[in-house]
């Protein structure tokens, strides 16, 4: 019997990189995110029937909401530019003080465990510390024990502060999270 050459030879992460979505990127933003909500309902404060329901020019309007130094959105490729994965950081100028969010987190099931969720988190940590930002702080659903498992592993704690999940405000709750950047993140 003739076995497939081992594609875990080179460590997976080597083959990954991180880079910023554009306006041009509009359609993989869209397909990456429809994917990210049949994957994880609970994850993303919107349902994916509703998310098919927007128009071409709904999805090129949201990628090109990005203002730099408010906020940037990352992309996970890999060799051949396919997405695997995405991170977005905004900037909170009103909460007090002024805080580096992190949302909208998902690495494909296929390429989980490759490193790619450190690599987006990395990414969001130079992001942040570029504008002179030493936190990070997210949002996770108590519902998404993978989640949260990551980010605990990642250095991240829970704060304490908890809210009703909006699309399920009788079931599931968001844990309040967050970050020191201190080191090499």
């Amino acid at each position: 019997m003739d076995e497939a050459p081992d594609r875990q030879a080179e460590p997976p992460h080597r083959a990954l990189r991180v880079r910023l979505q554009t306006p041009d990127d509009w359609a993989r933003v869209r397909d990456l995110r429809l994917e990210m909500l049949a994957d994880t309902p609970l994850a993303y404060l919107e349902r994916v029937e509703d998310a098919r329901r927007l128009t071409d020019e709904d999805w090129q309007r949201r990628i090109s909401t990005w203002a730099p130094g408010r906020g940037e959105a990352f992309a996970l490729t890999d060799a051949e530019d396919r997405w695997l994965g995405q991170c977005s950081v905004t900037l909170d100028r009103w909460s007090n003080p002024t805080r580096v969010w992190v949302g909208a987190v998902y690495v494909t099931p296929a390429a989980r465990g490759g490193g790619g969720a450190g690599m987006l988190m990395a990414a969001a940590s130079r992001w942040a510390r570029a504008i002179d930002h030493h936190e990070l702080w997210l949002e996770v659903n108590d519902h998404n024990p993978r989640a949260i498992a990551f980010y605990e592993r990642e250095g991240w704690v829970r704060t304490g502060a908890v809210r009703p999940y909006p699309l399920d405000p009788e079931g599931s709750s968001e844990l309040e999270m967050v970050k020191r950047l201190d080191g090499d993140d």
